[in-house]
């Protein structure tokens, strides 16, 4: 546990869990938006496509969707805490707690 971990009651993944695997983290901080739309598609249970990307949800609303997904209390100051502190921290444990892949595994977004 971490000292920032307070942050995020109810996750697994520590909020500075991203920095264990550098390629994610590297791919978080350049690439937001396309880990946000991966995040929310996959809470949705629907294909992420390029529309997605470009307009992403905010990562406050994607953390609340992964927090009632998994049965999470919400928790929207803590929440927004995490997302000002890291953002892209906030993202990738976002990601992972919903079970997103972080890193495209093919050519992703093929879809409007």
């Amino acid at each position: 546990m971490n000292a920032l971990d307070f942050l995020s009651p109810g996750f697994q993944q520590p909020l500075l869990g991203c920095f264990g695997n550098p390629m994610e983290c590297l791919f978080t901080w350049c690439c937001a938006g396309a880990v946000l739309a991966s995040s929310r598609t996959h809470v949705d249970g629907r294909e992420c496509g390029i529309l997605d990307c470009c307009c992403t949800a905010s990562p406050f609303h994607v953390r609340a969707a992964v927090r009632a997904k998994n049965g999470v209390e919400p928790n929207k100051v803590m929440d927004c805490l995490a997302i000002c502190l890291c953002p892209a921290c906030s993202i990738w444990q976002a990601a992972k707690e919903g079970g997103a892949p972080i890193i495209p595994e093919k050519a992703a977004f093929t879809r409007l």
